[in-house]
């Protein structure tokens, strides 16, 4: 359940970073 979890807020995290990246273009 954990390994979920981390996984999820990784890949949230990398979603938030792919966003602000966009934006900056």
């Amino acid at each position: 359940m954990k390994e979920k979890m981390s996984f999820l807020y990784v890949h949230q995290s990398l979603i938030t970073v792919n966003y602000m990246l966009i934006l900056e273009f």
